[in-house]
């Protein structure tokens, strides 16, 4: 489930009572995309701090051991550890009881706010600078009426629905800044095995597309050498039989040197020797094509491999 405003309250309650005056030990781009991971650093403690912006799950709450990694990191998550890493989160607000969080970390004489957008289908994460500046964000702005471009200004949403009048579907007692995650956990694991199926169904379609152009390029270079062979064959028959064709001729019918019947086409306005030699040359052109065409491929697949 995503959070609601309420929800949301309830929950950055507990987290500012646990986690105000934390360290930031640092900042992992989790798996399943859309998704970040602060690990926290308070006494005898390392807290894990999930911040999710996928639709259907979004929120933010503890989870009790540490996310997989993203092979590479997104750059937004780059972006953080270069500001961040190390600094203390001085308070975690709800901006103006609607869907939106602000951690604050202060550090190296600097002030940096993660500003955690969670309304779900637009939801977004922004890093803002002490004057309220975007630095840069986890996805591309996904607003149509507000500008939230790095260089800019953060500006708020238009004005929430009153938190008051939503449900808190947290059980009562339960510790509810993990409670989220107890419930979303599951269903971004989901998630995340769906996505990589993706990536490797999109692999193996990347594969046999590969393999599909290459049967394509094989079939045309052995149409290509058919056709080389063929017209130096017919310039070779044409050769021997030059006194018995005349100018003006669109086809000449004969038999070539194995006695099967052959039927040469002719251009009429070409004499019977600039015929012959046209078709010397193109058999020569289509040679020289195919036998660069296999070079080109020979090296590359050899700088593939040594790549």
């Amino acid at each position: 489930m995503s959070l609601n405003a309420a929800e949301l309250g309830v929950v950055v309650a507990h987290l500012a009572d646990r986690l105000a005056g934390a360290r930031l030990q640092g900042v992992i781009s989790p798996a399943d995309g859309g998704s970040i991971c602060l690990a926290l650093r308070t006494t005898g403690h390392t807290h894990h701090l999930m911040i999710r912006t996928v639709p259907g799950i979004c929120g933010i709450g503890r989870t009790d051991k540490k996310p997989v990694s993203a092979g590479v990191p997104v750059p937004f998550v780059m972006l953080l550890r270069g500001r961040i890493d190390g600094a203390r989160l001085s308070a975690i607000t709800q901006w103006n009881r609607d869907r939106v969080v602000a951690l604050r970390f202060d550090g190296a004489g600097q002030s940096t706010i993660l500003l955690c957008e969670l309304t779900d289908r637009l939801a977004n994460l922004f890093a803002l600078d002490g004057d309220g500046c975007i630095l840069g964000s986890l996805h591309p702005n996904r607003s149509a009426r507000r500008e939230l471009v790095s260089g800019k200004p953060w500006l708020p949403p238009a004005d929430p629905p009153f938190a008051d009048d939503l449900p808190v579907r947290f059980p009562d007692g339960e510790d509810v800044d993990m409670a989220y995650e107890r419930q979303n956990g599951d269903r971004s694991r989901t998630l995340a095995q769906q996505a990589k199926q993706k990536e490797v169904e999109a692999s193996m379609a990347a594969v046999v597309k590969k393999k599909q152009t290459l049967q394509q390029r094989l079939q045309a270079d052995l149409e290509r050498a058919l056709q080389a062979d063929q017209l130096r064959h017919q310039a070779h028959v044409l050769q021997a039989h030059l006194r018995e064709v005349t100018r003006g001729q669109r086809t000449f019918d004969t038999v070539d040197f194995n006695g099967e019947p052959i039927c040469i086409p002719l251009l009429p306005e070409r004499t019977p020797v600039a015929n012959m030699q046209q078709m010397f040359d193109k058999a020569g052109r289509l040679a020289r094509a195919q036998a660069f065409r296999s070079e080109e491929r020979r090296v590359g697949k050899e700088c593939t491999i040594q790549c």
